[in-house]
């Protein structure tokens, strides 16, 4: 009897381990799964925008792909006046070039102002190609303004977009092919803005954001209201 109990005893730790080996393994290959996953996304990323920073001594260099051909480009922001906090003085070269196998040709050059060496791309025209935003200001509520640079690679041109700078918190809908604004301020406020060739143009439409304020009002209400307006006015999907 005794001798039956040890080898059930046995058994059953054999059992034990082969299954907490095959739980280790299963957890393993999920593991890897996951990672698989991640990488292929990532990978994926990278091949339709693939983008590189470099810091450099009084800048930054940004190399960049379009997303829709094989052309490479480069930003370059230069500073030459760190010591001005005034968002009027401008402080930053900024350069753009076209990179080719023999040299690389700028293809475009601005003196601004930026608070930061910060570049984000987001296509701002429906046109499938990611522009160029360059971080402007940051005013006292950390109300963010940037620069707006289309690309046009047909003719290898970044167009600056004039008054954009002035659009706090921009975001670009894509369904409405407009330019929202969403202002932090005593009461916050969101405003509504198109591009006009190489302009932005302000309509004077906006509604002041009360969601945390008063439990009646209606977000998605006051955003159709301000749609329909601008669709009376047919400043929509221009």
């Amino acid at each position: 009897m005794i001798k039956l109990t040890k080898i059930l005893v046995k058994e059953l730790s054999n059992l034990f381990v082969l299954f907490l080996a095959i739980g280790i393994v299963a957890c393993k290959d999920a593991q890897n799964q996951e990672f698989n996953q991640k990488q292929r996304v990532s990978k994926s990323i990278l091949k339709e925008y693939e983008i590189k920073y470099i810091e450099e001594s009084n800048g930054i260099s940004v190399y960049f792909d379009s997303s829709n051909t094989s052309k490479r480009y480069k930003l370059t922001l230069n500073s030459f006046n760190d010591s001005t906090e005034n968002e009027k003085i401008n402080n930053t070269v900024l350069q753009f070039y076209i990179m080719t196998d023999r040299n690389d040709v700028c293809v475009n050059e601005d003196s601004v102002y930026v608070f930061r060496n910060m570049v984000k791309f987001e296509d701002y025209n429906n046109d499938k190609i990611k522009d160029v935003l360059v971080h402007n200001y940051s005013d006292a509520r950390s109300n963010r303004t940037y620069y707006l640079f289309l690309l046009d690679t047909v003719n290898d041109k970044f167009i600056k977009v004039k008054g954009f700078e002035d659009i706090k918190n921009p975001t670009y809908n894509e369904d409405f092919m407009i330019i929202t604004s969403d202002v932090i301020s005593g009461i916050p406020w969101v405003g509504f803005y198109v591009i006009l060739a190489d302009t932005i143009y302000n309509p004077q439409i906006y509604f002041y954001d009360k969601t945390n304020m008063e439990s009646s009002f209606n977000y998605a209400l006051e955003f159709n209201r301000a749609i329909n307006e601008l669709t009376k006015r047919k400043l929509i999907g221009l």
